[in-house]
C-alpha cells in the first residue's frame, strides 16, 4: 500500500491534520498556563506578551512541521527514516558553502520579486493578516539579553530551518518526484506550497524564489542538511543583525530597500545560474559510476 504515491500523500495529509489539531490544543493549554482566560483564547486575544508568542511559535513549528515528517518517515521506513528524509549523512562542506553563497548572490532576484509582488493589490483581509504577523514578529524580535537572543535564534532560525525543510523538501518534494519526475517541476511545485502555507502574501513571490533555491540545493546534493543550513542562515541573519548591530524592523522591511537596478539583477541572475550549474555538474559527477579504464 505504501508503494502507492497517492496513498502516501493522503497518509501524510492525515498526519499533518492530526498534528494541527494537537498543536492547537497544546497552544491553548500553553495560553491557559500563561494566565489567559478561555474567552481570551476563543477571541484570539493571545498577543502582546513576547514570552507567550515565542512559546506559541515553538509549539506551532514542532506540531506543524517537525512531527509530521518524522511520523510519516517512521511509518514509511521505521529503521531508515533519516535516510528517507535525506538526513542520514553529513553534508559535504563545499555544498554548504555554495548553498549559502547562493542565498546572498540571489538577493537582488529575491528583492525584485518582492517589488513585483508589491504591485499586486491585496484584499483587506490579507493586509490585516500581514499587519498582525508584523506586530507578532516585532514582539518576538525584541531582545534585551543574551538568553532571549539565543532563544530567538532557535525559534526563528534553527527550528524552522530543520522542521520546514523536513516537511517541504524532505517529504513533499521527494513525494512529488513520483508525480512529475526528479527535476525542476517537483522543486517549483514544492516552492509554491512552501510559500502558500506561510500565509504571508506580501512575500509570496520572494518566498517561492527562496523555496526554489532550497529545493534545487536538495535536488542536486540529495542531502537535506544543505537546505537546512541555508534556511537557518536566511532566517537567523536578521536576528543576529538586530541583536549585535542594532538594526530595527524598518531596516528589515523589503519595502524600505532601494529598487534593484537592472545591472545588479542581471549580475545576480548570471552568478546564481553559474554557481547553480557548477553545483549541478559536480554533484552529477559524483553520482556517475567510475569508468573502467
Amino acid at each position: 500500500m505504501m508503494e502507492n504515491s497517492f496513498i502516501r500523500i493522503l497518509i501524510f495529509i492525515a498526519i499533518f491534520l492530526g498534528c494541527l489539531i494537537l498543536g492547537t490544543l497544546a497552544t491553548a493549554l500553553a495560553a491557559l498556563a500563561w494566565g489567559l482566560s478561555v474567552n481570551d483564547i476563543l477571541g484570539g486575544m493571545m498577543g502582546g506578551d513576547a514570552g507567550l508568542l515565542r512559546v506559541m511559535a515553538l509549539i506551532n513549528h514542532i506540531f506543524l512541521f517537525l512531527l509530521p515528517p518524522i511520523v510519516f518517515a517512521l511509518i514509511l521506513r521505521s529503521r531508515g527514516w533519516a535516510d528517507y528524509l535525506g538526513l542520514g549523512k553529513p553534508p559535504v562542506w563545499w555544498h554548504v558553502v555554495l548553498g549559502i553563497a547562493l542565498l546572498f548572490i540571489a538577493y537582488p532576484i529575491v528583492q525584485k520579486s518582492y517589488e513585483i509582488n508589491n504591485l499586486i493589490p491585496l484584499p483587506d483581509w490579507a493586509g490585516q493578516m500581514e499587519n498582525s504577523t508584523e506586530e507578532v514578529l516585532k514582539e518576538i524580535l525584541t531582545m534585551n539579553n543574551l538568553g532571549t537572543f539565543i532563544l530567538n535564534v532557535v525559534i526563528i532560525g534553527l527550528l524552522p530551518g530543520v522542521a520546514e525543510e523536513m516537511t517541504f523538501r524532505g517529504v513533499l518534494q521527494q513525494e512529488s518526484y513520483s508525480w512529475v519526475g526528479r527535476g525542476g517541476g517537483a522543486v517549483w511545485i514544492t516552492a509554491i506550497l512552501f510559500s502558500l502555507l506561510h500565509f504571508q502574501f506580501e512575500g509570496f513571490f520572494p518566498r517561492i524564489v527562496l523555496g526554489a533555491l532550497l529545493g534545487y540545493a536538495f535536488l542536486w546534493t540529495k542531502n537535506l542538511w544543505v537546505p537546512i543550513l541555508m534556511h537557518f542562515v536566511n532566517n537567523a541573519t536578521p536576528v543576529f543583525g538586530m541583536y549585535f548591530f542594532g538594526d530595527d524592523m524598518d531596516t528589515l522591511d523589503p519595502s524600505s530597500a532601494e529598487p534593484v537596478t537592472w545591472w545588479a539583477l542581471m549580475l545576480s541572475v548570471i552568478a546564481t545560474f553559474g554557481i547553480g550549474y557548477f553545483l549541478y555538474l559536480k554533484t552529477r559527477q559524483q553520482d556517475e559510476p567510475p569508468s573502467i579504464a
